[in-house]
């Protein structure tokens, strides 16, 4: 038992050397290169607000609560929009 565990702990801990690495490596480009970084973040953050919008679009149409549907599509195609115009041109939004 002891052996399985300690093989356990070898094996996370070589991961845990690998991710450290590629971490460190990502951010010293991400340093050399923030126009990039900042539209691959961007791009990031528009297409959660794209699929934000979309859920909440679907939820309003599924849930048919009266007159809140009108009022949760506005809200999802409100939340939507500045994620599909970002997305579209990220470097503008940088």
């Amino acid at each position: 038992m002891t052996g399985s565990v300690l093989g356990g702990v070898k094996r996370a801990s070589g991961w845990s050397i690998i991710l450290g690495v590629l971490i460190i490596v990502l951010g010293i480009i991400a340093m050399m290169a923030p126009l990039a970084t900042g539209v691959v973040a961007m791009s990031i953050l528009a297409w959660t607000g794209i699929l934000g919008g979309v859920a909440q679009i679907v939820y309003a149409l599924r849930s048919l609560s009266g007159g809140r549907v009108f009022t949760e599509v506005i809200l999802g195609w409100s939340i939507s929009l500045p994620g599909s115009t970002s997305c579209l041109i990220p470097w503008r939004a940088c």
